[in-house]
């Protein structure tokens, strides 16, 4: 199961990355750049579909995580292809697109930082805050409140990388409670057998 979570956790930093990178590009560059991200995010999206449908059906019955992977990945394909063929189409609709993406992520987001709680870490309400707020920004990119088509590129970059940035601190901090969680049942599962060893010494020593 370790190396399903870590596997997971690989990919997920990488897509953090790449939505911070692909951020600050839509920033800096805006129109340019447009048509190029849009093809490029497609093939990312559809390769990461295929991996998190691959993954619920390989590890469905052995990480509850997983339970929404098939869902994400089933969108992720989808827009991703729609992206990718039709780049076109996908720019007057950049803002839906970014945005309906924006709001799943935080949706995941936000079950992760319920698993962080249950987890018992104490600052849990961290994730779950990082979480509503990206919820927040895809639903005010859906909205767009600028008439202009730079500021709201300028705003999509920034919810990008806020996404990005979020999604590695929650990741970290998932990570953080696994360990510790694994090294308390590693140590009650020591003690357990030190006082069964301790038990049948006892009785041992009685006969």
């Amino acid at each position: 199961m370790s190396a399903i979570l870590r596997q997971r956790k690989n990919s997920s930093i990488i897509i953090a990355l790449i939505s911070i990178i692909l951020g600050i590009v839509l920033m800096i560059y805006k129109n340019t750049a447009v048509k190029f991200i849009c093809i490029a995010a497609g093939v990312v999206l559809m390769a990461l579909g295929i991996y998190y449908i691959v993954t619920y059906f390989t590890h469905k019955s052995k990480v509850a995580a997983l339970q929404l992977d098939l869902l994400l990945g089933i969108i992720m394909f989808l827009l991703g292809l729609w992206m990718a063929v039709k780049p076109e189409s996908v720019i007057s609709l950049l803002q839906y697109v970014v945005g309906a993406v924006i709001i799943i992520h935080g949706l995941v987001d936000l079950q992760a930082a319920l698993n962080i709680k249950r987890g018992g870490y104490e600052k849990w309400w961290v994730s779950l805050i990082l979480a509503l707020v990206t919820i927040v920004l895809g639903t005010l990119i859906l909205v767009d409140p600028f008439s202009a088509l730079d500021a709201l590129l300028i705003l999509i970059g920034i919810v990008l990388v806020f996404d990005g940035i979020s999604d590695l601190y929650i990741i970290l901090r998932i990570s953080k409670v696994f360990h510790e969680v694994k090294d308390a049942v590693e140590d009650a599962r020591q003690e357990a057998d030190a006082v069964e060893t301790e038990g049948t010494v006892a009785d041992d020593d009685k006969k």
